[in-house]
């Protein structure tokens, strides 16, 4: 008995010392070879996969399969800027691959390029790149040009070759929706929920149809639902605090937008959200600075002048107010709030008090614009919050609805 132990003993001690062995020459092997690519949400593969190939490209730049797969990594990872550059290199190297094309169409249709997306989508298919990916993205980039007949013939073929491709019934459902048959698109995007758990525009779209319908408590089942699958999902917040802002529960739902702008700074329309009722409550400083990254991020949105002169005519900057007022005439010659502004500020903060007609001064309206109207019943513009879900032309918007 007690040779058989020590014979178990030893071969436990040379299985150990194998696996040992074995473990290191993988980890030295490891820097040396381009890894699989990695899962989408496996965010330290990614970071790992990335630095082989910064290896391999500058020990052989001249290769295109390296940028290739290095853009794919680079899209995976939420860097569409950097993929581009790199696929543009791949392509650069050699012109003549379908994959690459197809791997740029996806990059340009996530920057809301669509014109080129498609341009590029079908050079990929002439290259002969005949995969279900490259008719469900024809699909979705002629359903954005509204091109449905073409939109439906496409993802067909993508349903033919792979019938359980579960954003091609996603996007039938986007078309559905689009013409008016909600009832289609709700079971569509049913189906493309069961077929694919872990595609993000299937719960924006489900719960922004859900709260237009009201269906409150569906709207959020399926916004929690996606918050397990994508837990740092700006959009997923953004798109809860549409549905309790719907439901009036404006405490709810500014926390969502805060929550959102935390996981997004650039997410322009949470930060819009935030200061319509931050406005609303008079919580004038929280809402300029709402307004103030909004102006960072997109300069040219609507009104924004007007709106940070609106804060600060209400915190009583009468200095930054006047500013903000007289750039919002220069963009909007026609803006009459913003020059009910200028006047209102000019009687509490300048002195050029005009008591007989209120007319908008000299020197802030061109001539073939001075009018008289009472500035005493103009009233600063409060942004309400928007009651409709509305689609823009890219699908992984939320839903329109006329």
């Amino acid at each position: 008995m007690t040779k058989v132990r020590t014979h178990t003993a030893r071969l436990l001690q040379l299985l150990v010392l194998a696996y040992t062995v074995l473990a290191c020459g993988a980890d030295s092997r490891e820097r040396s070879r381009i890894p699989e690519l990695p899962k989408l949400n496996d965010q330290r593969r990614i970071s790992l996969a990335l630095l082989s190939l910064n290896d391999a490209i500058k020990s052989s730049p001249g290769v295109a399969q390296n940028y290739f797969k290095r853009a794919q990594l680079q899209l995976a990872a939420s860097k569409p800027a950097e993929a581009l550059t790199d696929i543009n290199e791949a392509i650069d190297l050699k012109d003549n691959v379908g994959s690459f094309y197809l791997l740029r169409a996806k990059i340009r249709r996530s920057n809301q390029q669509t014109n080129g997306a498609l341009e590029d989508a079908l050079r990929a298919e002439t290259l002969n790149q005949n995969t279900p990916e490259l008719y469900t993205l024809l699909g979705d980039l002629m359903q954005q040009k509204k091109r449905y007949a073409e939109a439906k013939n496409h993802l067909a073929k993508s349903l033919q070759m792979a019938p359980y491709e579960g954003e091609a019934y996603f996007y039938r459902g986007v078309i559905a929706a689009k013409q008016g048959d909600t009832t289609t698109a709700l079971a569509l995007m049913r189906q493309s929920l069961e077929l694919k758990p872990r595609f993000l525009d299937t719960y924006l779209q489900l719960s922004s149809i859900y709260t237009r319908l009201r269906d409150y408590d569906n709207a959020l089942t399926l916004n929690r639902l996606g918050g397990q699958y994508f837990p740092l999902s700006a959009e997923l917040q953004f798109n809860r605090g549409t549905i309790y802002q719907t439901k009036r529960k404006l405490d709810s739902a500014l926390v969502c937008y805060q929550q959102a702008v935390r996981l997004k700074p650039s997410l322009v329309s949470a930060h819009f959200q935030s200061a319509g009722i931050q406005l609303k409550w008079r919580m004038n400083g929280a809402a300029l600075q709402s307004f103030e990254q909004i102006l960072k991020y997109n300069p040219a949105f609507p009104r924004i002048h007007f709106l940070i002169g609106t804060c600060f005519e209400r915190l009583g900057n009468t200095t930054q107010a006047m500013d903000y007022y007289k750039l919002a005439t220069q963009n909007d010659p026609k803006d009459w709030a913003a020059y009910a502004g200028i006047n209102r500020v000019q009687r509490r903060g300048f002195g050029y008090y005009q008591p007989d007609t209120g007319a908008v001064s000299d020197l802030t309206a061109p001539a073939e614009m001075r009018q008289n109207f009472d500035t005493s019943r103009v009233r600063i513009e409060i942004i309400e919050p928007k009651k409709r879900v509305n689609m823009g032309g890219d699908s992984v918007r939320t839903l329109k609805f006329e």
